[in-house]
């Protein structure tokens, strides 16, 4: 495909050359739009062909960089912020998710504390019949450890569902 610059200065034909100065300007708006999505049908690219006649190259430079960039004036000028609907909606759901997220886990905590506790119960009972202090010994660091895995697991609980509230 011939390019309307090449044909430009090849063409002597003057209907001709306002006609490939319209698709030279088309491109060269399409040139700096490239990296940016822009989506406009094909008459919206023919009206801004004929809206920019008499344009030179650098200003279709500047009007098309400037109506890239307007969105970006549009939010420094914002006075203020709301959430988009879906976005809220996404919000309440993970609120929902991480709530339930928690009360499974505070009880599955309580389930194991109970078991915990029983066990131990049991085993003191061993203990004092068989009066072995070694066992005893033993059985304490284990509840210990339990404890402090149980209460290190709630206070990572709490402290991911204050994160995620906070989103």
């Amino acid at each position: 495909m011939v390019s309307p610059l090449t044909l430009l200065y090849k063409t002597p034909v003057a209907g001709i050359v306002i006609l490939l100065l319209r698709a030279c300007r088309i491109e060269m708006m399409k040139l700096h739009c490239r990296e940016n999505a822009v989506n406009l049908k094909k008459s919206d690219w023919q009206r801004l062909g004929e809206e920019t006649e008499g344009y030179s190259g650098s200003d279709l430079s500047v009007l098309t960089n400037g109506a890239l960039f307007q969105p970006i004036r549009d939010l420094q000028s914002a006075s203020y912020w709301r959430k988009a609907p879906a976005a809220a909606a996404a919000a309440e759901v993970v609120v929902v998710v991480v709530v339930v997220v928690v009360v499974v886990v505070v009880i599955v905590v309580v389930v194991v504390v109970v078991v915990v506790v029983a066990v131990v119960v049991v085993v003191i009972v061993v203990v004092v019949i068989v009066s072995e202090v070694v066992v005893l010994v033993v059985v304490v660091v284990v509840v210990v450890v339990v404890v402090v895995v149980v209460v290190v697991v709630v206070v990572v609980v709490v402290v991911v569902v204050v994160v995620l509230v906070d989103v």
